[in-house]
């Protein structure tokens, strides 16, 4: 369901999420986290499936972000 990076195929997360290459941008203490959010974002099948389970804390955004959505990436 990842259908694009925001800083394309050349930014950070994602070199991160499609080559594993680390980057300064993203602090080691949440790269597996962020791994594992990623991973949950990619083997959706429906937006719906995105809000279980809760600690993924996905959010549609509204305003000026309106038809965007967030998943927070937290350090467990």
């Amino acid at each position: 369901m990842i259908k694009s990076f925001k800083e394309g195929l050349s930014g950070s997360l994602a070199r991160f999420y499609l080559d594993g290459k680390r980057s300064k941008d993203i602090p080691v203490t949440i790269e597996s986290s962020l791994k594992r959010k990623l991973d949950i974002i990619e083997s959706a099948t429906t937006e719906r499936s995105l809000f279980s389970p809760p600690g993924n804390n996905y959010e549609r955004l509204s305003g000026s972000l309106e038809g965007w959505s967030s998943i927070r990436v937290n350090i467990q």
